[in-house]
């Protein structure tokens, strides 16, 4: 049976096997195969469609002519061939038709068809395939005579080697003296640092460089919440001398007043600690900056932190503490009233009344 399906496709451009499918046959031009090198003559492209199953009668007739059966007999034996090969198909087993290809199941179930390398096209049967081989050539490059060098003058070759042995002789001596350059370059800048500290001012202590020197308008830098004029007392708001003069010498500077400076009144105090609050109790206002000066000193001797503040024409004078509680407010008011024998009122927190 599969002998017939290649006798059929010289004559036929398909060939169908009733209820299985059929072969059908196409023109196919020559062509080259340039990495085998071959060239191949026209042909006939073979393929295999499952959808052709209905009996055009070519393969019965052909059986019937070859066989010399009936028509009965031949549609009968074509049953069961391929009731078989359906069988082998199932089965994963590959259908060899001689001369024209092998048809398989893919995993998928569809049709598989290989063909085989006849050719079935009469105008081209038994033209064999041919091999060829590219011819290559050389190129061939006409010579070119190669340029001459330009002369070089004996003046600019010792310039340039002049130049290029200065160049050498630098280098090397920057090479050899890094070091030193380095070391000279760190004395410099340490010495500018040096002259920029020293010229610096400081604080009281010498431990605060960098701050600006007390102004003549406000002593103290830190500032201060604005107070009304109703909260000052009314013997506060009066110079104490009733003149621009310094302060009668009935309460002469101590000791350790009178090495205090004026330079070295600084009412910035120390930051409280979190959770403390701070208080200032005021001692006294001047119109006079001597006398300003004179009571920072004094209270600077007794141990306390002074504070002032401008009002006005006035300077107020004071003591600043850190508190805990308004019962430290009172005694620390009480215990300075004593030490400076004045009426000292707190400026800072609100006490009550």
């Amino acid at each position: 049976m599969k002998n017939y399906i290649q006798e059929l496709l010289y004559e036929h451009n398909s060939v169908i096997i009733p209820a299985f499918g059929g072969f059908t046959s196409g023109y196919k031009p020559a062509s080259v195969d340039h990495v085998q090198g071959v060239i191949y003559p026209p042909s006939k492209d073979i393929k295999f469609n499952r959808y052709l199953t209905l009996n055009d009668g070519i393969l019965v007739q052909h059986i019937c002519d070859q066989k010399g059966w009936t028509r009965e007999e031949t549609e009968q034996a074509i049953r069961d061939w391929v009731a078989e090969m359906k069988a082998n198909l199932d089965n994963r087993e590959m259908l060899e038709f001689p001369r024209v290809g092998r048809l398989y199941l893919d995993f998928e179930g569809n049709f598989q068809f290989l063909q085989d390398s006849t050719n079935y096209n009469r105008d081209s049967f038994g033209l064999p395939s041919v091999g060829f081989y590219p011819v290559t050539r050389q190129r061939q490059v006409p010579k070119q005579e190669a340029p001459r060098p330009r002369q070089v003058s004996e003046a600019v070759v010792l310039n340039l080697t002049g130049r290029t042995s200065r160049s050498k002789v630098i280098s090397g001596w920057f090479q050899r003296n890094v070091p030193y350059i380095v070391a000279a370059s760190f004395l410099i800048l340490a010495g500018t640092f040096f002259l920029i500290d020293r010229d610096s001012p400081t604080n009281q202590s010498g431990l605060a460089p960098f701050i600006k020197p007390v102004s003549e308008e406000r002593i103290n830098i830190k500032p201060q919440r604005e107070e009304d004029a109703t909260n000052i007392a009314a013997e506060d708001m009066i110079d104490r001398t009733q003149s621009d003069k310094p302060l009668a010498e009935e309460n002469p500077m101590t000791e350790r007043e009178s090495t205090i400076s004026a330079e070295d009144l600084d009412t910035e105090g120390a930051t409280a600690l979190p959770g403390q609050q701070e208080a200032v109790v005021i001692i006294g206002s001047f119109g006079n900056k001597k006398n300003v000066e004179r009571l920072v000193k004094k209270v600077y001797s007794k141990g306390y932190e002074a504070f002032t503040v401008n009002d006005g024409r006035l300077t107020k004078v004071g003591v600043r503490f850190a508190y805990d509680n308004l019962r430290e407010v009172e005694n620390t008011r009480s215990r300075v009233a004593e030490d400076f024998a004045v009426k000292a009122w707190v400026l800072q927190p609100e006490m009550p009344k």
